[in-house]
């Protein structure tokens, strides 16, 4: 698929993309497309908007809508793209600057830090947790799933998160450098992915995706050509192609993570990617003189280049194992 010789889908072509799928309903509930080969088959869950500012994963509906489709057909199974947080997405496309596509990450939860308990909470004022519960039998009906998120800034690679198990031979053709795992065991609270499915899901594939800056195209290609690759590993469309090329990953196995108190500590010096830290070393720092320190020995991943993170409910940077070659 020659896909830079298409007109990829700018923010308005996007803002067309997200209408389409808000609009969309699957068993009552909105913000989900459906395609059944009417062929028995895995259900493979693909989504979107995990958080609302991230929106490459709908450059893949796109796609799958415009070019796919006409052209091709499910081999077997179902595919349900999903729309998560509808109302942080909706914000973001009314976003006039960069800086309030930034507030747009979510409305009152990070859909990516749900309480273990999400679905067993009544009476909730939070839109992110009344919005899982109602996403709830969509998200469990998967047997594989593909999460698609972005970076609004520019600079991080694109990088893979294996959630519950590695997968080697699926993502052997992906021409992204990181893979992460066990991200969703160190984090706080669950990601959403951690509801996706039912038994047995270390035996089947449920993948995180960051594509890369919302904001370049080449994110946009990634968003694509990995949900189609997806798509084939799994049989539902077409056959994998006998000679992909084959990618070198490096593998980061997350050990640990720091938090700070309140909004009043600071990180001590720059924690960029990469950044070696040792246990018990003073990472933060707060006026007092009331120090933070490092659980462990590793790199530093995911710090956002801020003093103080913007949601003191979320992890200041995770700490990485050496990567393995």
């Amino acid at each position: 698929m020659n896909l830079h010789a298409l007109d990829l889908p700018d923010k308005r072509g996007q803002k067309k993309e997200f209408t389409f799928i808000k609009d969309s309903s699957y068993q009552g509930v909105s913000g989900v497309w459906r395609i059944d080969s009417g062929v028995p088959g895995p259900i493979v869950g693909i989504t979107i908007c995990t958080h609302g500012n991230e929106i490459s994963g709908l450059a893949a509906l796109w796609y799958f809508r415009h070019h796919f489709l006409p052209t091709e057909a499910l081999k077997c199974g179902s595919v349900i793209f999903v729309l998560n947080d509808i109302e942080a997405a909706e914000q973001y496309f009314k976003a006039q600057t960069p800086e309030e596509e930034k507030l747009c990450r979510k409305v009152d939860d990070n859909m990516n830090r749900l309480p273990v308990d999400t679905m067993e909470r009544s009476g909730n004022d939070s839109y992110e947790i009344r919005r899982a519960q109602e996403l709830r039998p969509i998200w469990e009906s998967f047997d594989s799933a593909l999460d698609l998120h972005s970076f609004t800034q520019s600079g991080p690679p694109p990088m893979i998160v294996s959630c519950f198990a590695e997968w080697p031979e699926l993502i052997k053709s992906w021409p992204i450098e990181r893979v992460i795992k066990d991200i969703e065991i160190v984090q706080r609270n669950k990601p959403a992915c951690s509801f996706y499915g039912h038994n047995g899901k270390e035996k089947r594939p449920f993948i995180g995706l960051e594509c890369g800056s919302h904001r370049e195209k080449s994110s946009l290609v990634i968003a694509i050509t990995s949900t189609i690759s997806f798509l084939r590993y799994l049989g539902v469309v077409g056959s994998l192609e006998s000679e992909l090329p084959s990618y070198q990953h490096r593998v980061f196995k997350i050990i640990g993570s720091v938090f700070f108190l309140d909004k009043t500590y600071r990180v001590v010096r720059s924690f960029t990617d990469g950044t070696e830290v040792r246990k018990g070393e003073v990472v933060g720092r707060n006026p007092e003189g009331k120090e933070i320190y490092s659980s462990c020995d590793g790199i530093t991943l995911f710090w956002d280049k801020s003093d103080t993170p913007s949601d003191i409910n979320e992890e200041v940077f995770f700490i990485a194992e050496l990567p393995q070659q």
